[in-house]
């Protein structure tokens, strides 16, 4: 629904096989730096690659949430702007907002990697020291001093970590791609993320529409990246 309101329409998800993509000069080079970073991290940790990761050149222009600097008023103003900027000029913006289930504890491992390889070009010792940091986990719980048996974590980003929500911006970086494909905005403060567009009055049926193809869109790229929209 636009302006005051908002609507938001669930469409069923199905699952479809990844495609690989040729990345771009610009993504290409961006993996080149992304590979010399990891390389030398040996000496400063995961900081070192984050430190990389967190500039802003790095950083899709829709996202934000991940860096330090960023709160939630910060993600809330960007929006808020964009809107109200529409608004000036007499347009109308309809707004869908999308929640993930569990959104850090279940990202794939094996498409991660291979995101990071296909898309951003990590390869050699440096997808390896990915390959490294996401294996070999365990996880336990203690409940009145008595630790229950270890599992072993077959997917999901450590939250809480360095890396974990940077990897999780990268493994979810198509979808601003996606989303302008139907001339639709995305704004993501980490997994929450934000689906606007704005038109004259006379076109509002078209992007309603145009606005709901999106959502579709997406709800079929999670299912076939293992992740899950938040249903009302």
């Amino acid at each position: 629904m636009f302006s005051d309101q908002t609507q938001a329409r669930h469409c069923p998800s199905s699952a479809q096989e990844e495609r690989p993509r040729q990345g771009s000069a610009e993504e290409l080079q961006t993996g080149i730096q992304l590979t010399i970073s990891v390389q030398t991290a040996g000496e400063g940790g995961p900081n070192a690659a984050a430190t990389f990761l967190d500039c802003p050149q790095h950083d899709a222009d829709t996202s934000v949430g991940i860096q330090e600097i960023s709160q939630t008023e910060t993600a809330l103003l960007k929006v808020f702007s964009d809107l109200q900027l529409a608004k000036d000029p007499g347009q109308v913006s309809a707004l869908c907002l999308l929640d993930l289930t569990a959104a850090f504890d279940t990202v794939d491992h094996e498409l991660l990697l291979r995101r990071l390889q296909r898309t951003f070009g990590v390869c050699g010792s440096a997808l390896a020291w990915f390959e490294s940091y996401l294996s070999g986990r365990t996880y336990c719980v203690v409940v009145d001093g008595v630790m229950s048996q270890a599992i072993h974590v077959l997917c999901s980003v450590p939250q809480g970590s360095v890396l974990g929500p940077l990897l999780f911006l990268l493994y979810t970086a198509d979808l601003a791609e996606l989303a302008a494909r139907f001339g639709v905005t995305l704004h993501a403060f980490a997994d929450d993320n934000q689906l606007y567009l704005s038109c004259r009055t006379d076109d509002a049926d078209l992007s309603v529409a145009a606005l709901e193809r999106c959502v579709t869109a997406i709800s079929h790229w999670m299912s076939a990246n293992r992740l899950k929209l938040n249903r009302l």
